[in-house]
């Protein structure tokens, strides 16, 4: 078994569109779920109760989309009803960005110290990424385009803690995509990127690709911008089985000693959803350092190994160990899945009428009104559609 873990807590807190008090905190809610290693490796799934909710949720789905083709109906216009055990009460916005606040304490120290040190303490914090992209298996609200997200968070890691700024907005939903910034007060560092999530569903297997590049970027020292982009995640065991999933392709991430940080426009032509609205791009230059982490497929899933060259193809360090545990980059060892992390909201301002944190599916969906907040969200997805429709006529005659 697993017996390290970041036993992720939310605390979520909902507040009025008409007020502007502190909001309050509603409840404490685990989202990990059990977890250990398969024979092969790769990340075994235990939360049999979760399994068993998705299984019956996916079955209804199917036998719904049956109905629908039968029938003459477009099944795009089905909604996936919202069921208590297999939903999140967040946006999937919320859910993109919480999942890269795990290991920020390498973040803080590598503002301190440049060059290799800085760009090794930037790739254990990204391989530390994975872990939590993977261990919550609930399923997000997918967010409204132009729906918003903004927060203020504290995080807490062990004896490690920040306070975490967040800001994203949604600007597409087929697929689904959102560019979102993320900064930690007085911490000479903030996290800029995006993210168009593409779900492949096979017979009993799901393939998952978050497409987008995520940049790093430091105020002062080098490399000044650290850039990555998460590999493919499978999930086998859909339908039947034993459930567990692994990565697979590389992992790149490279140092670049830009003058000057990246923008949310930057992160446009790395979308693919977005390449054809854009025509913003940036040759990769000043590269002064590259690492190539491959996922193993014989031996053990979950083990991971690399080189850091510098920009004269020269290898200056080596990564080996595990996503699910520990690394050894250089001569220092990395414990990326340590210790529980947990995230509370202590947002304090008036939220926008767009910002996920107030749709009234999520709200109603936390009431514990699942009927109430499915009707809801099949009026919400229905509008969107329609929205969607109109804009894609063209521009209305006068």
């Amino acid at each position: 078994m697993l017996r390290k873990g970041p036993n992720w807590k939310f605390l979520m807190s909902v507040e009025d569109q008409s007020t502007t008090s502190t909001p309050s905190i509603s409840g404490s809610r685990p989202v990990s779920i059990a977890a250990s290693l398969t024979s092969k490796g790769g990340f075994m799934i235990t939360d049999t109760e979760l399994t068993k909710a998705q299984r019956a949720l996916t079955r209804e789905c199917i036998a719904n989309f049956g109905k629908s083709l039968f029938g003459g109906e477009n099944i795009m216009r089905r909604s996936i009803p919202i069921k208590k055990l297999v939903w999140v009460p967040m946006s999937q916005i919320q859910q993109l960005t919480q999942q890269l606040l795990s290991n920020l304490s390498f973040l803080q120290r590598a503002n301190l110290v440049s060059g290799l040190e800085r760009f090794e303490l930037c790739v254990a914090y990204v391989i530390g990424c994975l872990y939590p992209t993977v261990v919550d298996q609930h399923k997000a609200f997918n967010p409204i385009i132009g729906e918003c997200y903004e927060d203020c968070l504290l995080v807490k890691q062990g004896e490690d803690q920040a306070k975490v700024d967040v800001t994203g907005e949604q600007i597409a939903n087929h697929p689904p995509t959102c560019l979102y910034t993320l900064y930690e007060d007085d911490a000479g560092y903030r996290i800029v990127g995006g993210a168009e999530l593409v779900v492949s569903i096979g017979l009993n297997k799901v393939k998952v690709v978050r497409k987008g590049i995520n940049s790093i970027c430091f105020a002062t020292g080098n490399p000044r911008r650290i850039t990555f982009e998460f590999p493919t995640f499978h999930l086998v065991g859909l339908l039947w089985g034993v459930r567990w999933g692994f990565f697979s392709g590389e992992l790149i991430i490279r140092g670049y000693d830009y003058e000057e940080n990246a923008s949310l426009s930057e992160m446009c032509p790395r979308i693919p959803v977005l390449q054809k609205s854009t025509e913003h791009h940036r040759e990769d230059t000043n590269t002064a350092f590259e690492c190539v982490v491959r996922f193993q497929r014989r031996n053990n899933l979950n083990n991971v190994d690399g080189s850091i060259m510098d920009k004269n193809n020269l290898q200056k360090s080596f990564v080996s160990g595990s996503w699910t545990d520990s690394l050894t980059i250089g001569n220092v060892r990395y414990d990326i899945v340590t210790s529980e992390t947990n995230i509370c909201s202590t947002f304090s301002k008036k939220r926008l009428p767009m910002d996920g944190c107030v749709r009234e599916d999520i709200t109603t969906f936390m009431a514990d009104e699942i009927d109430k907040a499915n009707l809801i969200k099949t009026e919400l997805e229905e509008r969107q559609r329609n929205d969607r429709a109109l804009r894609a006529s063209g521009p209305l005659k006068a």
